[in-house]
């Protein structure tokens, strides 16, 4: 289903179950960037449901963001090893191309790399083309990116390493941050657990979404 479809679905359900006092900001389809804002200042009931697509036969609800360095770059391992070396990036307002990447930084009590050292691009591609071509020390993009490569242009990625590579059960792609809700469906603090149960529900069992 595409976006606006979906949108569209979500107003009549809520119409159908919306009590009139309800305001327009009581349920928030949101990007990741919002959801830990959100989340941040402690303004989320749940989430009720994400987009998911389907990867290689796998469901994926998550994203997160990857480290790339060259495989002949050895001595770039962790974190610290990366901050003072030329980082691509798409840009920072891309959440798994940086702003995934720039949390791990504050969360190991690392300084965030400085501008002077960020390559903006202004794509995931571009940064792993920089990579290869040795115009940067390390990328930064969002999950998905490194898996689609191999399907399009395999022999790249011998010469590609991620760095800090983490696992997660059914998470099918290469990672090294932790993972958050791809456009997550939110309840906001304020509403009813009531209401929250039956708006999910509803989502949880609809079975004739429209197809697009």
């Amino acid at each position: 289903m595409s976006r606006q479809r979906l949108r569209c679905w979500l107003a009549g359900l809520l119409l159908a179950l919306a009590p009139a006092t309800w305001a327009a900001q009581d349920l928030v389809w949101t990007n990741a960037t919002q959801f830990l804002l959100l989340r941040s200042v402690g303004s989320l009931t749940t989430v009720m449901a994400t987009t998911v697509t389907v990867q290689d036969g796998a469901a994926v609800k998550s994203l997160g963001g990857v480290i790339l360095t060259r495989a002949d770059r050895p001595e770039i391992q962790t974190l610290a090893d990366i901050r003072r070396q030329r980082i691509g990036i798409p840009g920072t307002s891309f959440f798994g191309g940086y702003q995934a990447l720039a949390y791990e930084f504050q969360a190991a009590g690392l300084p965030l790399p400085g501008s002077n050292t960020l390559v903006p691009l202004g794509s995931h591609d571009a940064v792993v083309q920089a990579v290869l071509q040795g115009r940067v020390d390390v990328g930064f993009v969002r999950s998905g990116i490194v898996d689609r490569l191999r399907d399009e242009a395999g022999p790249v990625l011998p010469r590609l390493r991620v760095v800090q590579a983490q696992t997660f059960a059914g998470f099918p792609f290469a990672v090294s941050t932790r993972l958050y809700p791809e456009w997550p469906f939110v309840a906001l603090a304020h509403v009813e657990d009531d209401v929250v149960r039956r708006v999910a529900g509803r989502l949880c069992t609809t079975a004739g979404l429209p197809a697009g």
